[in-house]
């Protein structure tokens, strides 16, 4: 049951974190597409082509739809700033459009092919956020900074705070362990830690056996 319990969480909280990579991705492409769009850049280089960037100038010729795409990267973000995550739902759906009309019109076969995979993973990740944000009924790459943050907090504070209230004697992070003496689980031998000092690691292992 445990081993059941744990494999969702491992499956859930995996998958959250790799949409919410997937959304800083999409506010990278689409930031990036509206600035190479507003500039005057004919190519955006091989490499920039195979994330699935391209130059489309029927795009061009319409700047409402570069700053659509800005502030579509933007809006990705903006939870992280205690707005609704629901800015993020409606950027999904607007993102899912800039990516599929990114080579609408192109004439250059090699141009639409370039970056195509990128593209269709970007439009995947669009519909997979969607459904999970709305799922999970918070903004996920909120959720992946809150979390790091208070797991960050928490663990100063219990080195800080509570081991100096409690025991103020005991090692801290970075000292010298205090040297001890003890048997081995079989009861035969006698094991010090300074006879390890300086040869190998020593692992502590506090299990059935203490």
């Amino acid at each position: 049951m445990v081993v059941k319990y744990l494999g969702l969480a491992a499956i859930t909280y995996g998958t959250q974190a790799f949409l919410a990579i997937a959304q800083i991705l999409l506010c990278v492409y689409l930031l990036a597409s509206g600035m190479v769009h507003l500039s005057s850049k004919e190519s955006v280089g091989k490499w920039a082509g195979r994330f699935g960037l391209v130059v489309n100038q029927e795009i061009r010729q319409k700047p409402w739809m570069s700053w659509l795409m800005i502030a579509t990267g933007i809006a990705f973000i903006l939870p992280l700033f205690g707005l609704s995550y629901w800015i993020a739902v409606i950027a999904c759906v607007i993102a899912i459009y800039c990516i599929i009309t990114m080579t609408t019109g192109l004439v250059d076969s090699k141009k639409r092919r370039t970056g195509n995979m990128m593209r269709k993973g970007l439009a995947l990740s669009a519909v997979l956020i969607f459904g999970f944000t709305l799922w999970e009924g918070r903004d996920l790459v909120y959720v992946g900074f809150d979390v790091n943050y208070k797991a960050i907090y928490w663990r100063n504070l219990e080195v800080s705070g509570w081991q100096q209230e409690h025991n103020p004697n005991v090692p801290k992070v970075g000292e010298m362990a205090p040297d001890f003496e003890l048997s081995d689980y079989t009861g035969s031998k006698t094991v010090r830690l300074s006879d390890f000092r300086g040869e190998k690691p020593v692992v502590l292992l506090f299990g059935s056996f203490t």
